[in-house]
């Protein structure tokens, strides 16, 4: 298995050295309890998606390799003012199942982009001129102001560097593997992965931005930008016609709101009274603010953990180890699926 990224390796340690310094204030993991959690479910039916879902995602799987990149760039904060409220979509094929949170983003996205093997800069262009041609492509989508942002920078990029194709970008990310002397796409590769290629600031800009300061200490979490990859290793796991993804040891935890809600419910995490008096009362916490810092590297602390805990149990019982795939899948619906009154955390934020 792939070593795991330098960034995420950096996140962790930033974690580690902030709780031995006593700054961890308003965030605490219990290691106790993922031991316990380890032992009740290690031999859960951990899957990793395919992501064919008709009418969210494309049958064609370039296109859905074009639209794994493009959904990232605006796969963020869903969560509106009515308490535990989030964004979503009517489905007019049964409407008591309505497309919901990123379920939504990738129905509007099949919409308008579902059927060329390529999405451009030019196709992306016209929808992100002003907060009424993105709500076309959203309809009542919240943080306009901040998809706009990264969404032309995300343009900007595409058109200077990779001549405003999509498929241009992942070649640039793909290599030769020499074992099978196949096409491999690569999620770090020596600035070359598709991950490091988004990140590029340089390139593109504040698109995929997703490094915190707290406490002097550096919390690169890539949210958006290992989301991408990881939703492209499930598609290309079976066909033949899109490169298999060669690292997927390499992807850290996918760091949004959802995963916490999970862990904290869980006895994974224990917020401080003040912290959890603003997220129980659906309040917003101050963007890059150490609440908020605190929470993801915890997350992202207590997801390596308890994968690695798992995979400990599961080795010892002879089973195949799991990858972060099928670990960010089965802890995503577990936070999708709590309706008993237990509140993501709110900030207005395009990192995640």
């Amino acid at each position: 298995m792939n070593s795991l990224n330098p960034y995420t390796q950096e996140a962790i340690k930033s974690w580690q050295e902030l709780v031995q310094e006593g700054g961890n204030n308003h965030v605490s993991v219990d290691e106790h309890r993922i031991a316990e959690l380890a032992d009740q479910h290690y031999d859960d039916n951990f899957i990793t998606p395919n992501w064919r879902i008709p009418g969210i995602y494309p049958d064609n799987d370039k296109t859905m390799a074009a639209l794994t990149v493009v959904s990232s760039v605006f796969n963020s904060d869903y969560l509106l003012d009515t308490p535990g409220s989030a964004w979503q979509l009517e489905n007019i094929d049964d409407p008591s199942q309505p497309y919901k949170e990123a379920m939504a983003l990738h129905r509007s996205l099949y919409v308008a982009f579902g059927g060329g093997e390529d999405i451009t800069a030019e196709d992306l262009a016209p929808y992100l001129r002003d907060h009424e041609s993105i709500q076309r492509l959203f309809p009542g989508i919240p943080d306009t102001h901040l998809r706009l942002q990264v969404g032309n920078d995300f343009v900007a990029g595409l058109r200077n560097r990779y001549d405003g194709s999509i498929q241009n970008l992942l070649e640039e990310a793909t290599v030769t593997d020499p074992e099978t002397a196949m096409p491999q796409l690569r999620a770090f590769n020596t600035g070359k992965g598709i991950v490091e290629l988004l990140i590029d600031e340089s390139v593109f800009g504040s698109a995929f931005s997703d490094c915190q300061s707290a406490g002097g200490k550096q919390f690169p979490f890539n949210k958006r930008a290992q989301l991408a990859a990881l939703v492209y290793y499930g598609r290309a796991l079976n066909p033949d016609t899109i490169p298999k993804l060669g690292d997927i040891g390499a992807i850290g935890p996918v760091v949004d709101y959802r995963i916490p809600q999970a862990k904290r419910k869980l006895g994974v995490l224990a917020y401080g009274p003040e912290l959890a008096e603003m997220v129980d009362n659906w309040q917003k916490l101050e963007p890059d603010g150490e609440m908020e810092i605190q929470i993801r590297g915890a997350t992202n602390f207590a997801c390596i953990l308890m994968m690695n805990a798992i995979n400990s149990r599961r080795t010892e019982k002879g089973l195949p180890l799991i990858n972060i795939s099928h670990y960010d899948f089965w802890q995503w619906q577990m936070g999708c699926s709590l309706e008993d009154g237990s509140y993501p955390h709110r900030v207005s934020t395009a990192k995640y």
